[in-house]
């Protein structure tokens, strides 16, 4: 059995473009199920726990012996249980997600139960909590008008106005902190680069604030409506804020933000320099054939059942490169996005727009990464050697959440606690250094 048990459906390998944005089921109290069956879970009260209502799967791996495998590897992550402190639940494509946060003798971790459209529990595991109540050095903020965003912002306590940075998100849903497993990315980079006298500010995804279908025309959505419009937003935002140099601002966008950074640039002109981390150069329909190619095939063998889900994506993204204004797809069909969405995208070329950028920029890969692997590395250092302003570096040993390892990378390294590697600050904030005050 592996060392972190994780019976949730939605895989790391295929991070979803964006929420579905389903509303949720009506007529069940997902939040009093989810808290009676991890009541019953920490108690081991194996008859409670066989009441309640499973999927298939979930009822076929779990037995006594199981659930107290789960527990036992939990108190030896966390220490013993003492209390639930709060209970958030959200949407993730067709699966509902009710996150406990509970408080042990040694930190915080998560507590997770997940439920399918039918209200069926579909997946019980437990995920690390880097930043609940340990990130005391932060001030809450809400921006924008339309959709209004939380986020959190980073001053250093200094007599001058500092630079600053923006920290915009990877594909699907995210908080400000891009947590996922054991990571916080976004908590890392923020806290890491206050050290060095550079501010920040981070901020809830708009997909991951607003999950009700009604929020959104679907008909038009691109990623101007799920990214680029909420950075603009948090540009004048923070520019107005007390000790912020407005001259002195850098965008740094992770994967999916990434991407995205040469039109981010084309809308905030005014930047002075926009750092990338992990962007991909494939179209995202491309790169989620090879993601899910690398996973199945990492114990050196692909089932029949693993194929058929290769093949399936493969055959969707030929419907994707393929769509046509009025077809009448499903985001459910489309990798869970609209057509509007990959409409957009089809004419974009990040490697040949970002010769328009004139502010300088940083782009970094890591190693290890197979999200984002080597290949996209050399197409964009390919594309970008002849440009004065851009910079392209490769750092050894890290993987898409730039976490130092050695070993290949999988979706289960994410589930261990782990932190942004000081290279990755140490470049960003030499990168700023070098730019600061110059035209």
């Amino acid at each position: 059995m592996k060392r972190i048990l994780s019976l949730l459906i939605a895989s790391v390998m295929v991070i979803g473009i964006l929420t579905s944005c389903q509303a949720p089921g009506e007529g069940t109290d997902r939040v009093a199920i989810a808290g009676d069956y991890v009541e019953a879970f920490i108690d081991q009260d194996y008859r409670e726990l066989g009441s309640f209502s499973l999927t298939f799967r979930m009822r076929w791996s779990l037995n006594n012996r199981v659930y107290r495998t789960i527990k036992d590897q939990l108190f030896q992550e966390f220490g013993e249980f003492i209390e639930v402190s709060e209970v958030e639940e959200t949407v993730s494509g067709e699966y509902y997600i009710v996150r406990h946060i509970c408080r042990f003798t040694g930190g915080y971790g998560n507590i997770n139960v997940v439920f399918d459209g039918k209200n069926r529990i579909a997946g019980l595991n437990y995920t690390f909590n880097k930043t609940y109540k340990e990130d005391d050095e932060s001030i809450n903020v809400l921006f924008g008008r339309e959709y209004t965003l939380p986020g959190s912002m980073i001053v250093p306590s200094v007599d001058n106005p500092v630079p600053a940075v923006i920290i915009v998100h990877g594909s699907g849903p995210s908080d400000r902190n891009g947590e996922f497993g054991g990571n916080a990315v976004y908590f890392d980079i923020a806290q890491k680069l206050a050290e060095k006298g550079i501010a920040s500010l981070r901020y809830d995804k708009r997909t991951y604030v607003y999950q009700d279908p009604n929020d959104y025309d679907m008909g038009t959505f691109t990623v101007y409506d799920e990214t680029i419009n909420d950075v603009v937003s948090a540009f004048k935002f923070l520019s107005l804020q007390p000790g912020i140099d407005p001259k002195e601002i850098y965008i740094i966008g992770h994967s999916l933000g990434g991407y995205l950074i040469p039109r981010i640039a084309k809308e905030i002109p005014d930047a002075k320099g926009f750092i990338m981390l992990a962007p991909n150069a494939t179209p995202i329909e491309d790169l989620m054939i090879v993601q899910t190619e690398y996973i199945y095939g990492i114990d050196g063998r692909i089932s029949k059942t693993e194929q058929n889900t290769i093949d399936s994506i493969a055959e969707t993204a030929e419907i994707i490169r393929h769509l046509a204004p009025g077809d009448a797809y499903e985001s459910s069909e489309l990798l869970n996005a609209p057509v509007s969405y990959w409409l957009d995208l089809r004419d974009y070329n990040p490697l040949f727009e970002i010769g328009g950028i004139e502010r300088p920029v940083l782009i970094v890969h890591g190693e290890r990464d197979y999200q984002v692997n080597r290949s996209e590395y050399e197409l964009w250092h390919s594309s970008v050697m002849e440009l004065d302003n851009v910079e392209s570096v490769l750092l050894p040993g890290l993987n898409h959440m730039f976490a130092y390892g050695t070993e290949a990378s999988t979706p289960q390294e994410y589930y261990k606690l782990s932190e942004v590697d000081s290279s990755v600050i140490d470049l960003i904030s030499e990168f700023i250094g070098e730019n600061q005050y110059g035209d």
